[in-house]
């Protein structure tokens, strides 16, 4: 795997080196979140049943993710499920958000703001307000409660994300403080048409989802055979790969494994 840190090396003109790094163990642990995350046909079903129930004749819902797990979906599946109906458009899926969010007064409660925002406002003075009104310098609140006030009702399935910018707004100016923990999970669902999705839906929405993992499967173990050949120059296979024809050219420039077996100092 390559990741750019920073720069652009070599656009100046001079030699730049680059120094890949690869370890066979990364491949395992690729290959185990892969397997995790493979949902089958019965998931598919099972996802779509929890939705329509949820649902009910509603077109908004806050699905638990607690919700998933009773229906035998593993919090590592949910996310692919709610993928692939969504991709289907049989239902439309926003943003993941916490289903609770504990949170303490901070410094600044008590002291009137310079300025809020709209959603902020309304989150200080019309919610945490009233469940600050005794002694408790700590809250507890449903994000789904939140979301579903007229104010952030507004927007739809991005209530959550509006909810949480107004909570991390009050949060920088000191107006609560910086312990605020998010538990659960809670997934905004809307209806796109009324009828419940047909087996022949949830069998291409599989079909559709495995093929996808089939080729993620694939692509590891072509990086694994990429880096298990010890012959040929690793310069030269990734010049072939990236379809550089300069490559031939600048190889004897090549440090890699294959090339000189000791390993290139760092220093």
């Amino acid at each position: 795997m390559y990741a750019q840190q920073a720069g652009r090396s070599g656009r100046d003109g001079n030699v730049s080196h680059c120094y890949l790094f690869y370890n066979p163990l990364d491949l395992s642990s690729l290959r185990r979140v892969a397997v995790q995350r493979a949902v089958s046909l019965e998931d598919v079903q099972a996802g779509c049943s929890v939705l329509m129930q949820h649902l009910g004749t509603s077109s908004t819902a806050f699905v638990d993710g607690a919700a998933f797990s009773a229906a035998g979906i593993a919090a590592q599946r949910a996310p692919v499920v709610l993928d692939a109906v969504a991709s289907a458009s049989l239902f439309q899926v926003g943003e993941r958000a916490s289903a609770h969010f504990v949170v303490r007064r901070g410094r600044a409660w008590g002291c009137s703001p310079s300025s809020l925002s709209a959603d902020s406002a309304h989150l200080l003075y019309h919610v945490l307000s009233p469940l600050f009104s005794g002694n408790s310098f700590f809250a507890r609140k449903r994000m789904a409660d939140l979301a579903s006030d007229e104010h952030f009702a507004g927007y739809g399935l991005w209530a959550t994300r509006a909810v949480k910018a107004a909570v991390e707004e009050l949060g920088a100016l000191g107006v609560v403080g910086n312990s605020i923990e998010w538990r659960g999970s809670l997934f905004p669902v809307r209806r796109l048409r009324h009828e419940a999705p047909t087996r022949s839906e949830m069998v291409q929405i599989w079909g559709a989802s495995h093929d996808t993992h089939l080729a993620t499967m694939r692509g590891l173990e072509e990086v694994a055979s990429f880096f298990d050949d010890a012959r040929t120059c690793l310069w030269l296979r990734l010049c072939v790969l990236f379809g550089n024809d300069e490559g031939v050219e600048v190889s004897s420039l090549c440090h890699c494994y294959v090339c000189s077996p000791a390993c290139p100092s760092l220093g």
